[in-house]
């Protein structure tokens, strides 16, 4: 009731709710009691809602930073993969090769479904030069990685809506 938590009531809460523990800890992947140290800015025992806020979106921003370097290394091994002849930049037929080759690579691109290669090299090759730059992959498997997030996130608010919602289970389903 009065706008801040304990850490005891905290402790309670993570006790009791798996959810908010996760939240909290994968946020910033520490020790319970660094968390607690970050959580409580102003040092004075308790976390109110600002707090909690600008732990929670800075848990975030490091977040999308360690998924953006992760995208980053995965677009750089499957763009040395591909250039055989290591000129520096993915031609056609480079890019050909490597999806007729491995699936796994052609899935995770998202090429296979029943996109032609062609078409999917035009939409990679940002310039128009005729050529893959890493530069190009990168931003591309980059928008893809944002794309699927969105996708996830706006399905999750769909299933909460029809599992909270008003108890009859038919909100969202018209």
């Amino acid at each position: 009731g009065n706008g801040s938590i304990s850490k005891e009531e905290l402790q309670t809460a993570l006790a009791e709710d798996a959810d908010i523990r996760f939240a909290l800890r994968v946020t910033s992947g520490k020790k319970w009691a660094e968390i607690w140290e970050e959580l409580d800015e102003n040092n004075d025992g308790k976390v109110d809602e600002n707090e909690l806020a600008r732990y929670l979106a800075k848990g975030e921003v490091q977040n999308a930073h360690k998924r953006i370097v992760s995208v980053a290394g995965r677009a750089r091994e499957i763009f040395e993969l591909a250039d055989k002849d290591g000129n520096g930049w993915l031609s056609k037929n480079e890019l050909k090769k490597l999806l007729q080759a491995d699936f796994d690579i052609r899935d995770e691109l998202r090429t296979a479904h029943g996109r032609h290669w062609a078409d999917f090299f035009e939409e990679i090759d940002i310039d128009g030069d005729g050529r893959i730059q890493l530069q190009e992959l990168e931003a591309y498997i980059l928008k893809s990685h944002n794309e699927r997030m969105r996708q996830q996130i706006a399905s999750k608010k769909t299933t909460d809506d029809v599992v909270v919602g008003n108890g009859t289970g038919k909100e969202g389903l018209d």
